[in-house]
């Protein structure tokens, strides 16, 4: 079960570290992009709308395609969008929500994704380290992006973390 649980950690880590930059990005960019308190804290909330709708369709899709094509979508959905986010940002605050909106769509179906396949891939007495190793990774990738977001920030401006962790 070992190359599934570094992909799947990988997988994690990464959706944390996307989810977790904006909150290190927020005040450079509302500064370079003029926008109020009330739109930063639209944007940075906006995520949770997509990531609260796909967690039962997550879980229902990864039922019915497989685990596996229901992460990897969910991962080519929420990597495009955080590479994507300056562009849309720099086109206003309705497009960043979109932006954001559409990264939690796709990062709302990883753990339904991955928590279908641990049955299928991991022995029955490895599965609570499996899922405790999985959820550290996300935890791990929180740390990643809180860490590494302001030196790029600093070194290369803010839209080089997005660049960073999309392509991540």
């Amino acid at each position: 079960p070992w190359p599934f649980l570094l992909l799947s950690s990988a997988a994690s880590l990464a959706s944390y570290a996307d989810r977790a930059n904006l909150a290190t990005c927020i005040l450079p960019m509302a500064q370079d992009l003029h926008w109020s308190l009330p739109s930063q804290g639209l944007v940075l909330s906006s995520f949770f709308v997509g990531y609260g709708l796909t967690g039962l369709l997550g879980g229902y899709l990864a039922d019915r395609f497989g685990g596996s094509k229901v992460l990897q979508a969910g991962i080519l959905l929420w990597s495009t969008f955080t590479f994507l986010t300056p562009l849309f940002a720099q086109a206003g605050v309705s497009t960043a929500v979109l932006a954001r909106i559409l990264l939690g769509l796709g990062e709302g179906v990883a753990f339904p994704a991955i928590h279908a396949m641990i049955p299928l891939r991991v022995p029955a007495s490895s599965r609570s380290l499996a899922v405790s190793l999985i959820t550290a990774a996300s935890y791990l990738g929180a740390v990643l992006a809180f860490s590494l977001s302001p030196l790029l920030i600093e070194q290369a401006g803010w839209p080089s973390v997005f660049y960073f962790f999309g392509a991540l």
